[in-house]
């Protein structure tokens, strides 16, 4: 026979007492389900991080709570199946109502305080280690109201001290001895002295918490520091360039720019590698990015302003030739990348699937660079729209209806072409403005560069490495990528 059917036989009042306690717990653990998604709710709608961590900790919590609860019923089961059992089971109240008071308090905190606590300590940037450390230092003020009660308890009721301390402690019990009231005080104490060690402990890694928080403060403040050396090395490096006297004593030591050029890269490299040895890896990376540029001798001078202010016109006197087109609108649609190049004007043009369509204003610009494309043998097949009659063009087929829908604001005129290339990389030679026109807002390009001299400036300054870049205007109606383009080059 077992311990519940000896009870049922010999103390049913006990197994009553028993079966309404299991079914009252396991109803309050069924019950805590929509609580604890209320709390996940609350948590998303403050844009808390690590949801899932602070939830097992309320899950973790609570059901410790509960376990308590069903340690007393296996206790009560070996008690009354005990021949010393001798009492009303109503004796064990006391327990369960200061159990279930915990657990209510418990839950309290969770729905209202603890979300509050989390999003304060988020605000101010602590780590979660912190933040869980606080969260814990709540819960344990209801676990020392906890253990008071239940001595308190112990204290009025000596048949229960066996149950209580069975429940406050990990130590070996006899649950037929009758604890007076030194032992009673001597495992109070014991409890009392594992509370102050756990809070020793929380203080200690408390003041880990600060020293790390420390160690963070004092990383920021170093990198700003180097942030700071380094723009006065650059200016002081920029002084020494622009001033005369400076020049002549540089160019006494370093007989070109490319001396100077290597000499600050290999600072950099021994830059980045003292900043990784230190395990400053972000601003190491940060670094060899402009090591990088720095080594690809690159310097972009980029030309950016509202539609119609000019930049195209602005560029083309620096060329000192009507290059790009520039109109009474919107005219550059793509970032355009212009190189400085001795010799005839080449365009260096990326199409995207091998597959290009370009539109003209006129009928004869249509002849003339479509002529040009085959002759070059570029295009392996051809199609064209055009209502006018032109000159017969060899291995070229006459379509009905545009490629695209006509729209001169977008650049999309009347005399189509439609081309299939023999790859997706071309080269066009002797390029001018009309044929640039049909390129730079042309969605079938992906990359637009040009290779032309830059006579303006080739009389003051040496021109190996610059690259202008002519953006679309921010502010264009008619094109709304324009502000994407223009921004994400800013950006880099």
């Amino acid at each position: 026979m077992n311990k519940i059917e000896q009870i049922v036989q010999s103390k049913p009042l006990a197994f009553d007492y028993l079966a309404l306690i299991h079914n009252d717990l396991i109803s309050e653990r069924g019950n805590f389900q929509p609580i604890l998604r209320a709390i996940k709710s609350n948590l998303e709608l403050k844009h808390i991080k690590s949801i899932s961590m602070w939830l097992d900790l309320v899950k973790i919590d609570i059901d410790r709570s509960l376990e308590k609860s069903w340690l007393v019923t296996d206790l009560i089961i070996q008690a009354v199946t005990s021949t010393n059992f001798t009492y009303k089971i109503t004796l064990f109240d006391p327990i369960f109502d200061v159990l279930e008071l915990d657990r209510k308090q418990k839950t309290t905190f969770f729905t209202r305080e603890f979300c509050l606590i989390i999003q304060q300590h988020q605000d101010i940037g602590s780590s979660e280690s912190i933040t869980l450390r606080k969260i814990k230092s709540y819960l344990q003020t209801f676990t020392e109201e906890l253990e008071e009660k239940l001595f308190n308890i112990a204290n009025n009721i000596p048949e229960l001290r066996f149950v209580i301390l069975r429940l406050l402690t990990e130590l070996p019990l006899n649950p037929d001895h009758n604890y007076g009231n030194k032992e009673l005080k001597k495992y109070e104490k014991i409890v009392e002295t594992e509370r102050l060690s756990q809070k020793r402990t929380l203080a200690e890694l408390e003041k880990l918490d600060k020293y790390l928080e420390y160690c963070k403060q004092l990383r920021k403040r170093a990198s700003h520091y180097l942030d700071d050396y380094l723009d006065k090395q650059l200016d002081r490096r920029n002084q020494e360039i622009i001033t005369e006297t400076k020049t002549e004593e540089l160019m006494t030591n370093m007989q070109t720019i490319d001396d100077i050029r290597e000499k600050l890269a290999t600072e950099l490299k021994e830059l980045c590698n003292f900043l990784s040895d230190k395990g400053m890896t972000d601003e190491s990376s940060q670094l060899v990015k402009e090591l990088k540029k720095l080594e690809e001798n690159t310097y972009q001078i980029a030309f950016i302003a509202t539609m119609k202010a000019g930049k195209s016109s602005l560029i083309n006197a620096l060329l000192g030739s009507e290059l790009l087109p520039s109109l009474e609108k919107s005219c550059t649609g793509r970032l355009t990348f212009i190189n400085h190049h001795d010799g005839e004007t080449v365009a260096h043009i990326i199409i995207r699937d091998n597959l290009l369509v370009v539109s003209y204003r006129e009928p004869k610009d249509l002849e003339k660079y479509l002529n040009k494309y085959l002759q070059s043998g570029l295009v392996e097949k051809a199609e064209i729209y055009c209502p006018e009659n032109l000159g017969w063009i060899d291995n070229v087929q006459y379509v009905n209806q545009p490629f695209e829908e006509i729209n001169e604001n977008l650049d999309i005129h009347i005399h189509q072409a439609k081309l299939i290339l023999k790859e997706n990389e071309i080269f066009i030679k002797d390029v001018d403005a009309v044929e640039l026109g049909s390129f730079i807002n042309n969605k079938y390009v992906d990359e637009l560069k040009i290779d032309t001299p830059i006579r303006y400036l080739k009389k003051h300054i040496q021109l190996d490495g610059i690259q202008f870049v002519d953006t679309p205007g921010p502010n264009s109606a008619a094109h709304s990528d324009h502000k994407r383009i223009t921004y994400n080059f800013i950006d880099k």
